[in-house]
């Protein structure tokens, strides 16, 4: 008899303290959640989702309603799957009431910002960052909105404001010693240096993102900044760098996970590759990439990865899998309708044009491009538009028309050209002045052809790529008699 009242206030005790250990409950899968996340374990992310979801039903809780909402969109954008994430986002913003935290609701549009973002759509990213910059109440609430939105900036090539505002957030960052983001935000700068030509200091931007990267665990972030890496130093002809720095992408995003990262390391596998003459290898890589891009169906890397699929069919010969490729390209753009894309389509299409069709279309093709970008053309377009149309003069026999072409080429090459490019252009310098008669010129062209032939194979180690540099159509030219 004695022992009931304690049952009876054992349970009453035990009924408060349910509501209590869920909300403990609930405080420790969230933080368990970011550790998962910031270790790319994605299996177990999902499932702890799951998890908290079931939770929630207990709960009855908006804010944490919200918060499960932000935590699956991280989920999906972090494996791709943009469309997932932009349904999940989607509904986070209908949940907003007035009753609302301005904390939350910064946090709400943040997220659609940066799917919009993901998806191109740099516009409308701009104007969420916007909104969620009225609702920011600390220095490190508007640091990290800096962050994303300079990372907008960039691929609006809005690139100094971009580099002023991403500086802004780095030292908010480094003033409350937030190692955990540092990362992210060299990394930002990183791109945005490199977007404005300025090598050393992209390179040096890069390293400290890896530092905190490594510090914080954060495989993923690793990969992205290894693949921005292999970029660099493919500008400057070290292969071997930079195939390593694409086999680091590589592992790092299968480690993580994340399609998206391993989609760009098989991309600058198969471009590296394309790029020094080993096409078939080159094309393999490049299916390897599609395939895991369709994965999570990034439809605007798909595009382009259709389209480089396609620039390797055509220096193979191959004009039906070109054609195939660059059509699914087109058709993925028509579907997304982004100006940004279709530019760097309509320039992959020249490029595939000059090595399929006569001269006079595509030389049309250059004309009507220059025009339409001309406000937005960067200079590692120009002076690929300049080299495909002095090579289409000199074909066909347009000598001095193809000399100034050539001369207006050499006078804007910037520092963020690859060197296999720079090579090129020197071979075809002492192409058109030996068609044009003039010995020394073509010669003195000859002679920095080869010098930096000869600097590019040194960085080859492995031998099959070396041959295949070496038996390139065009690098064979500049050991030919005079």
């Amino acid at each position: 008899m004695a022992m009931e009242p304690q049952v009876h206030k054992y349970e009453r005790t035990r009924e408060l303290n349910d509501r209590q250990w869920l909300e403990k409950l609930w405080d420790l899968y969230s933080q368990k959640l970011c550790i998962l996340n910031l270790q790319a374990e994605r299996k177990k992310e999902r499932d702890l989702l799951e998890v908290m979801a079931w939770l929630l039903k207990s709960m009855a809780r908006d804010d944490h309603r919200m918060d499960l909402l932000m935590m699956q969109a991280r989920h999906y954008s972090d494996i791709g799957d943009l469309n997932r994430a932009e349904e999940t986002v989607e509904q986070l913003l209908a949940s907003i009431t007035p009753d609302t935290g301005r904390d939350l609701i910064r946090q709400a549009y943040e997220w659609r910002a940066l799917i919009a973002r993901e998806k191109t759509q740099t516009r409308r990213a701009l104007q969420y960052y916007q909104e969620a910059e009225k609702h920011a109440d600390s220095d490190l609430d508007r640091a990290g909105i800096w962050l994303d939105k300079g990372l907008t900036m960039v691929y609006g090539n809005q690139l100094q404001p971009a580099e002023k505002l991403l500086r802004q957030a780095i030292a908010v960052y480094e003033r409350f010693n937030s190692a955990d983001i540092l990362g992210d935000a060299y990394n930002n700068l990183g791109i945005c240096l490199i977007n404005q030509e300025k090598v050393p200091e992209a390179l040096a931007a890069y390293s400290q993102a890896i530092r905190y990267y490594d510090r914080s665990g954060y495989k993923l972030g690793s990969a992205i900044v290894s693949g921005n890496i292999s970029e660099i130093y493919w500008y400057h002809g070290d292969y071997d760098r930079a195939l390593r720095s694409a086999y680091d992408c590589q592992r790092l995003g299968t480690e993580a996970q994340d399609q998206i990262s391993v989609g760009l390391s098989y991309e600058m596998l198969g471009r590296l590759h394309m790029d020094l003459g080993s096409f078939e290898r080159g094309a393999e890589f490049l299916k390897e990439s599609i395939r895991a891009v369709e994965q999570v169906d990034d439809r605007a890397v798909l595009a382009l990865n259709n389209s480089y699929l396609a620039q390797c069919y055509s220096r193979m010969g191959d004009s039906g899998k070109a054609r195939e490729h660059f059509e699914a390209s087109l058709a993925i753009n028509r579907e997304l309708d982004d100006p940004e894309l279709t530019a760097r389509l309509d320039l992959a299409g020249i490029h595939i044009g000059r090595l399929s069709r006569p001269g006079g279309p595509v030389l049309r093709m250059i004309e009507e491009y220059t025009a339409k970008y001309r406000q937005h053309l960067r200079k590692n377009d120009v002076c690929k538009l300049l080299y495909e149309k002095a090579v289409l003069l000199s074909e066909t026999g347009r000598q001095d028309e193809a000399e100034k072409a050539y001369a207006e080429l050499l006078a804007g090459i910037p520092p963020t050209i690859h060197k296999s490019f720079i090579l090129s252009v020197q071979i075809l310098g002492h192409l058109i002045f030996k068609r044009l008669g003039n010995s020394d010129r073509a010669s003195e062209h000859r002679h920095r052809a080869q010098y930096l032939r000869d600097e590019i194979r040194e960085h080859i180690s492995d031998p099959d790529l070396r041959s295949c540099f070496m038996g390139k159509k065009e690098v064979g030219l500049i050991d030919e008699r005079e």
